[in-house]
């Protein structure tokens, strides 16, 4: 907050002072303006542009439109980009992806494609971004024959798929317990040269204890350590779910105590730990309970209180 206090008061400084402010300052201050929330006021901001005869840029309306999407007021959002358009300041491709971005987040799927479309009347390029967006709209919504013709896309538009692209398809697979089809795109982005990250791993790795592949999980999981990837809470509570399930109740309790540092002398988790929640403490307990190690699980719930 003192940051913005002082971009107030830089600006007003400015004025006393006689100096006239550019697009840049008036963009920066729209930007300020959007992040605390206050969209009347970056709105305003147009205005005041027009004052000092100062020509607004694609930056400044991409802030706004931003801030409108994220308020979920996309009329308003896109109601910006014809006035872009009108004052003959073109969208880019920030702008299309801001726009895409907030109507698949809204469910308006079918909208967000066509604004690409728009984009190719246009003549502005879609990125990877784009897509990206996009396959996650398909895939929150469960439909992955939409997200991997979206994917289809990017390989005829000469837009390589990145990491990004590849573990939200792979979860989407997971999620529909199609580890097969999982494993295919897991192949063919090592062999394209994209290294998988924690998220990767992850989504494999939960896919496979999900479908009682629990050998399998614990290969990858043995693999992501390989490559030097350090397993998140995500990650870890999905192994230990694995193992709680493969009836290995003391490899759960203690990969558990190895990976999050419970019961530290003192109570001080080491920074090389993964940060201890509920959801992980919620799994190992009631893989407990189901295995009769009901005072072992009352222990870990103390512990968690």
């Amino acid at each position: 907050m003192g940051d913005v206090k002082r971009v107030f008061y830089l600006y007003c400084d400015m004025l006393k002072r006689g100096l006239h402010p550019d697009v840049v300052t008036f963009a920066t201050l729209i930007d300020v303006l959007r992040k605390m929330g206050d969209l009347k006021a970056a709105r305003n901001c147009f205005g005041y542009m027009a004052e000092f005869d100062v020509v607004p840029n694609a930056h400044a309306y991409n802030s706004l439109i931003d801030g409108y999407c994220k308020a979920g007021n996309l009329p308003e959002a896109m109601q910006l980009r014809v006035e872009m358009e009108r004052c003959g300041i073109f969208p880019d491709v920030v702008t299309y992806n801001i726009l895409i971005k907030g109507l698949c987040g809204s469910g308006r799927l079918e909208e967000a494609t066509s604004l690409i479309e728009k984009m190719d009347e246009v003549a502005v390029l879609a990125n990877s971004a784009t897509y990206n967006v996009v396959i996650d709209g398909f895939y929150k919504t469960g439909d992955m024959e939409k997200a991997i013709e979206a994917c289809s896309q990017t390989t005829e538009r000469k837009i390589e798929p990145n990491v990004i692209t590849f573990s939200t398809l792979i979860d989407g697979f997971c999620q529909k317990g199609n580890v097969k089809a999982a494993m295919g795109l897991y192949t063919e982005m090592v062999i394209k040269g994209i290294v998988p990250d924690v998220v990767t791993y992850t989504a494999l790795i939960d896919g496979h204890c999900k479908v009682g592949k629990t050998k399998e999980a614990f290969r990858l999981h043995k693999e992501m350590l390989d490559a030097g990837l350090t397993p998140n809470v995500f990650t870890v509570s999905c192994v230990i779910d694995g193992l709680l399930k493969d009836g290995k109740t003391n490899d759960a309790i203690k990969l558990f105590l190895e990976k999050t540092g419970a019961g530290c002398p003192g109570g001080k988790i080491d920074s090389r730990f993964c940060s201890l929640n509920s959801v992980m403490y919620a799994i190992l307990i009631q893989g407990l309970c189901k295995d009769g190690w009901i005072f072992k699980a009352t222990k870990f719930f103390a512990e968690m209180r």
